[in-house]
């Protein structure tokens, strides 16, 4: 990785934005447009530094004078956004927390699914490798905020 004075020497990094520009031009380079291009198969925004590629986010922790922690989770969960109120040091399994809904997810929200044999909704939350049951509901969105609070109680900041 790159130091925090080097990188500054490259580069200039927005707050606010998100968004990395060079400082000084060069062959094919638009001035204008932010550093990089976003991973059509991760869709973290990517900066090549002394012929490396980096991801924005772990930049945006060296330009900001923190250690690079070994997790780093995007709030909103667009892996693109790099504004730093959108950066939180994370563990692997707070960042699993803040994941996406699986595509395959019928109810729109994770822990939650329909059970054919009872007819109705259930729900349920993991907490360190434990599935904990939070019941069984006729309407969806019960079950829905059953999983909410659940999140809510366990997960605290890293809920959805």
């Amino acid at each position: 990785m790159i130091d925090q004075e080097s990188l500054k020497s490259l580069l200039r990094y927005i707050p606010e934005t998100g968004d990395f520009f060079w400082i000084r031009p060069a062959q094919k380079r638009n001035m204008e447009k932010p550093a990089g291009c976003t991973s059509s198969q991760s869709g973290y925004r990517l900066v090549r530094v002394n012929g490396r590629l980096c991801r924005a986010h772990r930049l945006a922790f060296i330009y900001m004078g923190f250690d690079v922690p070994d997790v780093i989770d995007h709030v909103n969960r667009d892996r693109s956004d790099n504004r730093w109120c959108n950066l939180r040091p994370a563990t692997k399994s707070t960042n699993a927390i803040n994941s996406k809904v699986r595509i395959d997810n019928s109810s729109g929200c994770t822990g939650v699914h329909w059970v054919s044999t009872a007819g109705a909704w259930r729900a349920n939350i993991q907490v360190r490798g434990k599935t904990k049951h939070l019941g069984q509901f006729v309407e969806k969105q019960d079950a829905i905020n059953a999983r909410r609070n659940a999140e809510k109680k366990y997960f605290g900041k890293f809920a959805s």
